[in-house]
């Protein structure tokens, strides 16, 4: 069978109908893009930018509505220890925030010095007014930002078309068909989603298991993290049942039964997904926070036991942590719903949209008990009840941040495989795109009942040094895939992706495999082919720090 039969063969199988459209008059060797960029996140940004500023036609595919993952979702204090290690679009994105700021219309509520007079306890800086950087800023901003730069480029953008399938013939991605019924091929492919779902349909080998200390020899792999955060709230004194003292009433909702724990299952659960919140305490632009309509007030009875243990102690910054952010709003983080996220990863579109309504409904509702219930202390109400949303934030959205952190999920097992020691620096990247700059860090992965006492486990955190990220972590083998970068779920350990899963170094990697992704398909080379000094010296001359 020719390849041209099997190719639309594999479209009528993919569309599932007799009477869909489809085209059969397929020209092999021709496509509608040099480079497609599937994802909404930062980092398919940047890979669009660089592959468009490559001189190659780019589209780009959003899952839904929203473009800029994260950055322009809420996580706006950036997580960055070393500027000095971010270079080529990623650079350019902050110093373009910086240039936005200066311009004093920005600067509605407040004044730019008296913002970073206030932010230094929590931002330090925010800013490197030589470098002209800055890497804090509000979500509306980032949106302009990045807008402004893909239009420039004049780079298409399709938006609320999840991929449905992938058509492959002899290892390489002829085409994907999203659930909207359009077929769209290309010579290269980027994944730049947060779920890694291009890599998976394309069948690359990922995975989504916690390593043993075996695996990779790291120290901090494995499953006996156990921990009682903060400790100023310590869980293993909570009564774990709804009826508190009567086991036959079960547990409270997502704690599991550590007793009879199963190392395979703890394995392949991930750490906490959360909203990160952009809140405001200034009256003229606060929206009060209403009550869901779905609210349970039983999801904070493991929180309200940990406060009423000792509620002269407990503040507001023991529950989560707010960063301030100009013109009087927040990053606001560690509203984690430990557990809440497990079956996201590999859920449909649909499955996913509604573990995303939980999370927003978790999230919406925890605000509102703090500032209602009446078990919460006096003063800790008081001190929540300032808080509201910021209405000239994703007004579309009903001022939430519309898209939910996905810390991890899939994780690609490629060639080279970033571990613990590339984070430490024992063990250093031959073919650099990159920097990493944070420390390891994992958020709780699930509240066990272990003993009768409630655990937390999967939680670590330990500050590493800079280190370089390998091109082959970001492609995978060549027995599975010839044409497929993928900057987000790339070949990691779970305790390197702790470090890695940070969105200016996601910039960095979009950057560099948008360039990459450019050279193959100008130049009909597969990725795994690209010649690694080629690639170099392209990306030294775009700025990037290898």
């Amino acid at each position: 069978m020719t390849r041209k039969i099997l190719i639309i063969a594999a479209l009528i199988f993919a569309y599932g109908c007799s009477d869909h459209q489809y085209n059969t008059d397929i020209t092999l060797g021709t496509h509608d893009y040099d480079v497609i960029v599937y994802g909404n996140s930062s980092a398919a940004i940047t890979a669009a930018i660089s592959a468009a500023r490559n001189g190659v036609n780019v589209l780009i595919i959003s899952e839904n509505n929203h473009l800029g993952g994260l950055t322009t979702s809420g996580l706006t204090a950036t997580d960055l220890n070393s500027y000095l290690h971010v270079g080529g679009i990623s650079k350019e994105f902050y110093h373009r925030i910086y240039n936005e700021y200066l311009k004093p219309e920005l600067w509605k509520y407040e004044d730019r010095s008296s913002y970073f007079d206030r932010s230094k306890e929590r931002t330090y800086s925010g800013k490197n007014d030589k470098m002209k950087m800055q890497w804090v800023f509000e979500s509306n901003v980032a949106s302009q930002v990045f807008n402004s730069m893909l239009l420039e480029e004049n780079v298409a953008i399709k938006y609320n078309s999840p991929i449905k399938s992938v058509i492959k013939y002899d290892k390489k991605i002829e085409r994907i068909i999203l659930q909207t019924g359009d077929s769209l091929s290309a010579e290269n492919f980027i994944d730049a989603s947060y779920g890694g779902d291009l890599m998976a349909l394309a069948d690359v080998a990922y995975t989504i298991q916690r390593e043993s200390k075996e695996t990779y020899g790291e120290n901090y792999a494995g499953f006996d993290h156990l921990r009682n955060y903060p400790v100023v709230m310590d869980s293993t004194t909570i009564d774990p049942y709804i009826e508190k003292g009567v086991p036959a009433s079960g547990f409270l909702p997502y704690l599991n039964d550590g007793d009879n724990i199963n190392g395979q299952s703890v394995a392949s659960k991930t750490q906490a997904y959360c909203y990160r919140l952009t809140l405001t305490d200034y009256l003229e632009n606060r929206k009060e926070i209403e009550k869901p309509i779905d609210y349970d007030p039983l999801l904070y009875e493991y929180l309200i036991r940990r406060i009423q243990k000792d509620t002269t102690a407990v503040t507001l910054k023991n529950i989560f942590t707010i960063t301030p952010m100009p013109n009087f709003k927040t990053d606001t983080n560690g509203i984690d719903f430990v557990g809440g996220n497990e079956g996201w990863v590999n859920g449909s579109y649909k499955e996913r949209i509604e573990i995303e309504r939980l999370h927003k409904t978790f999230t919406i509702g925890l605000i509102w008990f703090l500032q209602n219930d009446e078990r919460v202390p006096h003063a800790l109400k008081r001190e929540v009840s300032k808080w509201g949303f910021a209405k000239d934030e994703f007004i579309n959205n009903e001022n939430f941040p519309p898209q939910l952190y996905i810390r991890e999920s899939r994780r690609m097992i490629g060639d080279y495989v970033m571990t613990e020691q590339n984070c430490s620096g024992k063990k250093i990247a031959n073919k650099s795109i990159g920097y990493g700059t944070y420390a390891i860090d994992s958020h709780v992965v699930q509240r066990i009942v272990f003993n009768g006492k409630v655990l937390e486990e999967g939680h670590f955190y330990k500050k590493m040094g800079n280190y370089q990220i390998d091109y082959d972590a970001l492609v995978p083998k060549r027995s599975q895939c010839s044409n497929l970068f993928v900057p987000i779920c790339l070949s990691s350990s779970h305790v390197a992706y702790g470090s890695i899963r940070m969105e200016p170094v996601f910039m960095i990697l979009g950057h560099s495999v948008g360039t990459a992704a450019a050279i193959c398909s100008k130049y009909d080379v597969s990725p795994k082919d690209l010649k690694y000094n080629v690639l170099k010296k392209q990306l030294l001359r775009e700025n990037q720090i290898l």
